[in-house]
Parts: C-alpha cells; sequence; structure tokens
C-alpha cells in the first residue's frame, strides 16, 4: 500500500513538474513573442529576445496560437535556441522560417522533415559549422535558403540533393575554401548563388554542371588566384560574375575543341576562346597584369565591365572595340600610361549610353594621350561624359614640346581657329602651363558636360606656345646687345672723356683771359682783383698753366 502511495505521488509530481515547464515556456512566449495576423486565418509570429531574455527552443504551436494557419516564424536574438528539433513539426503550414543570431551548431538529418510546405529558410548569424547530408530532406518546395555569417567550412557531396526547387542560395560569411564538382549538381532551378566574404581559393571546372538557370554568381572578397571561365562557359544564363576584392593574377579562358588560352602565357594564338553569355563582369581590386584581347573576345555580349584599381599595365583594343554592346567600361586606378582609342569606339555605337572611368592612371604626355585626347574632343557631341578624359603632366621640357608637337603638328598658333588636328579645331585643343619654380609642367584637359552635346575646354592663363617661345628668344637676345651698347658708353666716357675735357677747358680759359687782358689795355679802370686772377692763370709766356682743372 504504501508503494502504491508513493508511486502516486511521483506522477503527481511529475505531471506538476511538466505543467509548470509548459506554463513557464508559455510565459516566456507571451514575454517575448507577438503574434502578426497576416489574415483572418493566417498569422505568424515575431520573437525578439535580448541578453536577459531567451528562449530555450523553437515554441510549439499549441504555446501560443492553437487556432489558426501559422506561416511565419521569425525568432532574432534568440542565442539560447541551439538546435531546431521536433518543435518544429507542429507548423504543418509554415511557409516562412526566420532565425538569426541564435545558438544553432548544425543542421540535422531530417530536422525539418514535417514541414513540406516551408519555402523560405534563413539561419544566419549563427554557429552553424556542419550541414549534415540530408539535413533538407522532406523540405521539396523551398526556393530561398539563406545560411551567410556562419562558420560553414566545408560543403558536403549531398547537402543540397533534395531541393532542387532551390532557386536563391546564399552562403555569404562563411569559412569555405574550395568548390567541389557536384556540390550543386542537384540545383537544377538554381538562379542566383552568393559566396561573398569566404576563403575561397580553388573552384572545380565542373563545379556549377546542370545549373542551367544560374544567372548570377557572386564570389567577391575571397583568395582566388587563378579565375578559370572554363566553369563558366556551360551557363547558357549567366548575366552577372563579380569576383571582386580577390587576389587574381591569372586569367584562363578554354579554346573552342580543345585546350585553354592562358592570358598570362605567350603562345596559343590560334586558340579560338569560346563564347560566354556573360553582360556584366566586375573583377575590382585584384593584382592582374595583362587583358589579352583573346579573353575579351570570350565576352562578346558584354554591358558593364569593370576591372579597376588592378595592376594593368596592357589592355588588348581590338577586342574591346568590337564589344558593340558596351555600355560601361571602368579601367580607373591601373598602371596603364597610354589611353588607347580603340578603348572608346563603343561611343559610337552607344552615344550617350556609353560611360568610361580611366582616371588614376600614370598618364604620360605622348602622342598617344594627345590622340585620345583629340578622338575625345571631336565625339563631344555624342554624349561623352567629363571622365572619358585623361589628363597627364609631363616630366621635362623636352616631352613637353613633343606632347604640343603632336597636338598640333604644323607648329601654327594653338590659339588658330584654322587649323585642325585629328578632325578637331586648334582653338579646342589642351594647352599646358610650366610651373613657375620648376620645369613640371600642368596639362588641362576638355570636361565635356552630362547635359549638353558642346565640349568646352578649359585652358590655362599665360599659355605657351613655340612662336611665343621665339619671339621671347629674340627680345632677350636685343636686349642683352642695348645692354652692352650701353656699358661700352659709359666706359668710354669714364676712361677717354676727362683727360680731353681738361685740355679743352684750359684752351677756353687761356683766350677768354687774353680777351680781358686786350680790353684792359684798352680800359684805364681795370679790376686789380681781375688782373690779379689773370696773372695767376697764365705763365710768363702767355700760356696756360698745367694742371689747371
Amino acid at each position: 500500500m504504501n508503494k502504491l502511495h508513493l508511486l502516486i505521488v511521483l506522477t503527481i509530481c511529475s505531471l506538476a513538474a511538466v505543467g509548470s515547464e509548459a506554463r513557464h515556456i508559455q510565459n516566456d512566449v507571451a514575454r517575448l513573442c507577438q503574434p502578426t495576423p497576416l489574415s483572418t486565418i493566417q498569422k505568424g509570429i515575431n520573437c525578439s529576445c535580448s541578453a536577459h531574455h531567451s528562449l530555450q527552443s523553437i515554441p510549439r504551436q499549441n504555446d501560443w496560437q492553437k487556432n489558426g494557419l501559422v506561416l511565419t516564424i521569425r525568432l532574432h536574438g534568440c542565442r539560447d535556441i541551439g538546435s531546431i528539433g521536433k518543435e518544429l513539426s507542429t507548423y504543418h503550414d509554415l511557409k516562412t522560417l526566420d532565425i538569426q543570431g541564435s545558438g544553432i551548431k548544425k543542421l540535422e538529418n531530417g530536422a525539418m522533415i514535417f514541414n513540406i510546405n516551408i519555402t523560405t529558410l534563413i539561419i544566419t548569424n549563427s554557429k552553424i559549422s556542419r550541414i549534415e547530408p540530408n539535413a533538407f530532406i522532406g523540405i521539396s518546395k523551398l526556393r530561398y535558403l539563406d545560411l551567410s555569417g556562419n562558420k560553414i567550412d566545408n560543403l558536403p557531396v549531398e547537402a543540397f540533393k533534395e531541393i532542387r526547387t532551390l532557386q536563391t542560395l546564399n552562403l555569404d560569411g562563411n569559412k569555405i575554401d574550395f568548390i567541389g564538382k557536384e556540390i550543386f549538381v542537384r540545383l537544377s532551378s538554381l538562379q542566383s548563388l552568393s559566396l561573398r566574404g569566404n576563403k575561397i581559393s580553388t573552384i572545380d571546372p565542373d563545379a556549377f554542371q546542370n545549373t542551367l538557370l544560374l544567372g548570377e554568381i557572386f564570389l567577391d572578397n575571397n583568395v582566388i588566384t587563378n579565375l578559370d571561365f572554363t566553369s563558366f562557359v556551360g551557363l547558357p544564363e549567366l548575366i552577372t560574375l563579380s569576383v571582386t576584392n580577390n587576389k587574381i593574377t591569372k586569367l584562363t579562358v578554354p579554346c573552342e575543341g580543345n585546350g585553354v588560352y592562358d592570358t598570362n602565357v605567350d603562345g596559343n594564338e590560334n586558340c579560338s576562346p569560346a563564347k560566354l553569355i556573360l553582360k556584366i563582369l566586375n573583377m575590382a581590386n585584384n593584382d592582374m597584369t595583362v587583358l589579352s584581347d583573346k579573353f575579351i573576345q570570350a565576352m562578346p555580349f558584354i554591358e558593364y565591365f569593370d576591372v579597376s584599381d588592378n595592376s594593368l599595365t596592357y589592355i588588348g583594343g581590338n577586342a574591346i572595340s568590337k564589344l558593340r554592346n558596351l555600355k560601361v567600361l571602368n579601367i580607373s586606378g591601373n598602371e596603364l600610361i597610354s589611353p588607347n582609342v580603340e578603348w572608346v569606339l563603343p561611343i559610337r555605337e552607344n552615344g550617350a549610353g556609353f560611360e568610361s572611368d580611366l582616371s588614376n592612371n600614370p598618364w604620360i604626355c605622348n602622342c598617344e594621350t594627345a590622340k585620345y585626347q583629340a578622338f575625345i574632343l571631336a565625339n563631344g557631341n555624342n554624349g561623352m561624359v567629363a571622365s572619358l578624359n585623361v589628363e597627364c603632366t609631363p616630366k621635362s621640357e623636352k616631352e613637353y614640346r613633343e606632347y604640343q608637337q603632336c597636338l598640333n603638328p604644323k607648329g601654327e598658333e594653338t590659339t588658330s581657329a584654322a587649323t585642325t588636328t585629328y578632325g578637331i579645331t586648334s582653338s579646342e585643343l589642351p594647352t599646358v602651363r610650366p610651373a613657375h619654380d620648376n620645369i613640371s609642367f600642368e596639362l588641362t584637359t576638355a570636361r565635356p558636360a552630362h547635359d549638353n552635346t558642346s565640349s568646352e575646354l578649359t585652358t590655362a592663363d599665360d599659355t605657351l606656345n613655340q612662336s611665343e617661345y621665339y619671339t621671347n628668344s629674340i627680345l632677350s637676345a636685343i636686349l642683352i646687345l642695348l645692354c652692352l651698347v650701353v656699358i661700352g658708353f659709359n666706359i668710354y666716357f669714364w676712361k677717354f672723356r676727362p683727360q680731353q675735357q681738361v685740355y679743352r677747358d684750359g684752351r677756353i680759359i687761356a683766350e677768354y683771359i687774353q680777351s680781358i687782358r686786350i680790353s684792359r689795355s684798352h680800359s684805364p679802370r681795370s679790376s686789380p682783383a681781375l688782373s690779379e686772377a689773370s696773372s695767376g692763370l697764365l705763365d710768363t709766356e702767355g700760356g696756360p698753366r698745367e694742371n689747371v682743372v
């Protein structure tokens, strides 16, 4: 009897404990979660946890809502939720599960096997490091999967095999270092793939096999050094490829038939590169030095081409000139020294719809630069923007003279509107101004406006051209000659003039005194002082004394 009483007491205590826990969970849910009605029978739940109050697990539907269809669950900042457990199976109509900032460490096999209606799954900024092979089994309607901001370092071959309806996959901000051969092979509906901010260094050439609907791939902020376009050739819908902020030094494109073309190796000139459908290619902030014509030929449909902030010293111009669809070309921040007119020839096809940025390159003032600037001015009525212009600074007077000669081969005044060079009038040509304190020069080029078709040219004050230079030289020589003449006259008057002046003045004084004597002999009233003065100025023979001043 005593044993029966003890059993009854234990049963009652257990039921009380379960009920207390259930009430505690219900209190947490009531405090942290708010229902969000979508309609009269369709509802959602938003739970916002804090450092002091957090859910231990995903709440069951009965913990907060017994009636109606639950379509959305959002759990933000609930760090104590460590797994997706059986609680989720109580939501049979769930379509969106959004968990951010949780403590979930892995996606277990069959975790959502009963949630067959889920279309959007977001588990971000958590601690997931492992995806088990059958983690997504049962959710055959999933279209959007976001696992960014976790610690995933390896993608199992069979991780995504059960979600063939997936259209968008975001794996940004993980620790993935390799894209294997068959990881995405079952994702036949995939349209967008983002792998930004990982540690990817290698991509298998067959990594995207069978993803025939894939339209955009983002591989920014990784450590890729060799970008092999073989991985992308078999994708007929691939429009956008972004590989910014990597360490790319080598580009490889496949040849039609057999073989590949390495842009860093001479040879294989008979290779006809396989064509890609790419329209947007962004390779900014890498370490490339060369873009060959054959590489550019592999992208005949490109519209947006960005290779800014690399170390490019050469870009094939012939291939770019044939890109009839090109609308944006950004080659700023490289090591290019001579602009090529062929880089901007698509302006004739697209007019005002073409933009280019060639800034922040160490352009030198040579004939290629002059020819390019003249072409820009000549096509200003096509709506070319200011960023198409280039600026250069002559490093020596010789370079400056040669550059001026290229601007005006006939040697005429650059202000003469009658002379034309490269299809524009000389009055429109840019001029240079020498610095006052050194031999460096500053070039001011035209800045066509965006909103009109006329090109305006800003010229430097006090321009210096060849005619002015020769004129100034002649004037300087004349002034020097005049100075020499003046100095000669001064020397003459200083050395020879004083002695002649003494003898001439002495004769004049003697004649004057002689005339006074004659007049005194005829006048009885002659002055004694004058007589004494005259006797002092004349010697006994009547001639003038020596050393008389």
